[in-house]
This record gives C-alpha cells, sequence and structure tokens, in this order.
C-alpha cells in the first residue's frame, strides 16, 4: 500500500513541477516588460533614471534563469530604490515649482462660480469677494505667482460707469472715441487695482528685475489669461454683420461676452472675471506698467481691427515693430496669445503705417 501511494505521487510531482514552472516563468517575463514600460515613462522626464531602470530590469530578469548571475539578489531591492528615488525626487520637484516651462504647468485659477463671502461666510450680496490665483512663466523660465481678490460690488460699479459713456460726448473719429473711453475707464479703475500693481511691484523690487524683465512679468501674466471675445451686439447680430473672423470665431462656438457697450471690458471688470479680447488686454496692461514706472501706450489698427500694446523697454532683437513717440521707442507686442515677446507681432501686421497710438504715458526711467 506505502509503495502504491509513492507511485501515485511520484507520477503526478512533474506535471505539477512544469505547471508552477511556465506560471513562474511567464511571471517574470511579464514583471520584465511591466518595468520596461515604466522605464519608458520615467525616461521621459528623467533620461538617466529610465535608462537605468531598464537596464536593472533586463539584469533581474537574466538573474532569475541563471542561478550563478553576478549579485543576483541584489537586482530586485535596486529597482525599488530606484523607484522611490524617482518619486521623492518628482514629489520635491513638484512642491518647489521648479520645473521646466510648457503650458502643462501655467493655471489661472478663478473662484468667482464659489464665491467666498464677507463677515463669517454671510451671504453679503454686493459685498461678495472673488479670490483669483495666477501662475505663470516668462520667456527667462521665471516663475512668477499672485494672488488677489475683487469685490462684486466694485466690479458692478466699473460695469455701471462703463455703461454711463455712452451718453457722453467722446467726439466724432472712431479712433478718438476709442481714445477717450480708454482714458476715462482707466482713470476710474486705476485705485481700485492697487492690490494687484502692488504686489507686482513688491515681485519686481524683491526679484531685482530691470524695466524689460518686469514688462515682461506683466506681458505674459496677461497672455497666460484665456482669450474671450468682447462685442458690443449679440451674438446674431455679430454673425450677420460681423468680420470673417468674429463669424468663424462664433461658428466654432468658442466663449464671448455679447451686448458690452464699446465691445470692451474696463480693467476691473478683466481683472475680476479674466474675459477680454484685444483692447481690454492692452487697456490694463498699459494701466499696470505705467503703476509700475514703466512707459507704455495703446495701439488700435483700423485696417487690422485689432489692438496691441507698445512698451518702451530695450527689447534686445532688433524689431522693428516700434513707433516712436515724443523721442521714446514703444514696442509693439501682442497680447491675446501666448510666447509674443516684446517687440512681436505676427507677419501680417508689422505694417506700422497701419498702428495708431490712442494712448500713452512717457515716465522718466
Amino acid at each position: 500500500m506505502k509503495i502504491r501511494i509513492k507511485s501515485i505521487n511520484s507520477s503526478k510531482s512533474p506535471k505539477v513541477s512544469a505547471f508552477n514552472g511556465c506560471v513562474l516563468n511567464f511571471i517574470r517575463v511579464l514583471g520584465f516588460f511591466s518595468l520596461f514600460f515604466l522605464s519608458l515613462v520615467v525616461g521621459e522626464s528623467r533620461l538617466g533614471l529610465g535608462l537605468a531602470l531598464a537596464f536593472l530590469a533586463f539584469c533581474w530578469l537574466i538573474s532569475r534563469w541563471i542561478v550563478g548571475f553576478p549579485l543576483r539578489s541584489w537586482y530586485g531591492w535596486a529597482i525599488v530604490g530606484l523607484l522611490c528615488a524617482f518619486v521623492l525626487q518628482f514629489n520635491d520637484k513638484s512642491k518647489q515649482g521648479n520645473e521646466s516651462s510648457d503650458d502643462d504647468k501655467t493655471f489661472v485659477k478663478d473662484e468667482e462660480s464659489n464665491e467666498v463671502r464677507d463677515l463669517g461666510g454671510r451671504d453679503q450680496g454686493q459685498n461678495a469677494l472673488n479670490h483669483i490665483s495666477m501662475r505663470w512663466y516668462d520667456f527667462a523660465k521665471r516663475l512668477h505667482q499672485i494672488d488677489y481678490t475683487t469685490r462684486h460690488k466694485a466690479f458692478q460699479d466699473s460695469r455701471t460707469f462703463r455703461d454711463s459713456l455712452r451718453f457722453k460726448d467722446m467726439g466724432q473719429h472712431p479712433l478718438k472715441v476709442m481714445s477717450n473711453l480708454y482714458y476715462h475707464l482707466i482713470d476710474h479703475d486705476v485705485s481700485k487695482l492697487d492690490m494687484l500693481t502692488e504686489d507686482l511691484r513688491r515681485k519686481a523690487i524683491k526679484e531685482n528685475m530691470n524695466a524689460l524683465q518686469a514688462a515682461e512679468m506683466v506681458t505674459t501674466m496677461i497672455q497666460e489669461i484665456d482669450y474671450v471675445l468682447v462685442h458690443d451686439e449679440t451674438c446674431k447680430e455679430m454673425m450677420d454683420r460681423g468680420n470673417a473672423f468674429v463669424k468663424e470665431y462664433h461658428q466654432k462656438k468658442l466663449p464671448c461676452l455679447p451686448s458690452i457697450f464699446a465691445g470692451v471690458q474696463a480693467p476691473y471688470e478683466f481683472a475680476h472675471n479674466q474675459k477680454g479680447d484685444c483692447d481690454t488686454r492692452t487697456m490694463l496692461a498699459h494701466m499696470i506698467l505705467t503703476r509700475l514706472g514703466i512707459s507704455s501706450s495703446i495701439w488700435l489698427s483700423e485696417s487690422y481691427g485689432h489692438s496691441v500694446l507698445g512698451v518702451a523697454v530695450p527689447v534686445g532683437f532688433g524689431s522693428s515693430n516700434y513707433k516712436v513717440i515724443q523721442g521714446v521707442k514703444h514696442y509693439a507686442v501682442e497680447l491675446t496669445s501666448k510666447n509674443f515677446q516684446i517687440g512681436m507681432l505676427i507677419p501680417e501686421q508689422q505694417n506700422m503705417k497701419n498702428w495708431t497710438v490712442t494712448n500713452y504715458q512717457n515716465l522718466t526711467p
């Protein structure tokens, strides 16, 4: 009886061992390919770590089959240590915000949809606050961040004031009308944005920025905000009578602010809801730069149907996109899109004769 039992066990043992060996080999191969794929992921941000991980994964797989392979018992621990080092390094870099400047790393956070109320959280209506946090990189890869607060009551006040200007005599020529409009809107809102401008001023002083660096900080901040078309008619009217750009914009169902007098938001309105197109942006940038002591200007073009900012700083790369205003060179810069340095315009809009300076401020350096 004992012999029979041993015979039965002996006959089944090789089958069980072969099955286990196949499963174990499959797991090893699967583990290797998983580690190799992980090394590709790691290599996208840390090439050296990715290559090291791939090499260790290969050595680990070979060592599973060759018993006498050198350092056989250490490869698994080396892989674990390498992964831990990558996770810790990545987490540390994320906290410090020192990664390279790409579009995925910048953001503008507007909490208007979840307004914070004054006085212990009670609903105060017009006293509702809007907290905005902005984080962006300039062209020198410097990371900037500002946090400021606007008030709904002040926002409504700026909107009411802007609407009241429709009844004010602004002149007859369209460019003269817009020049007067910009002047009154800036004059009305400039003191209301002290929190924002003073924060930028402190940053410029703390980081010992020159005029060009401070101007780039402001222009890249404005460029970071998503474009929203502002127009003075309804969307249907703009579709019927607007130019090709406006019609295509609405056909794509992109965001817009319709029925806004003069098709421009006041600086405080833009700072509050962060919705603006070309002249809304140039007006706020011009206002901020003036408060920082940097000469700047607002340009309009009837030919291009567009507005850009002019900044009196040395751009350093020989740009010809400038206008001389009372002996001072103001270099143009596009604010509706990212990656335009001061002195840069799209090729189709580089004829300086088609641009008119409507507002400017030359300040003593």
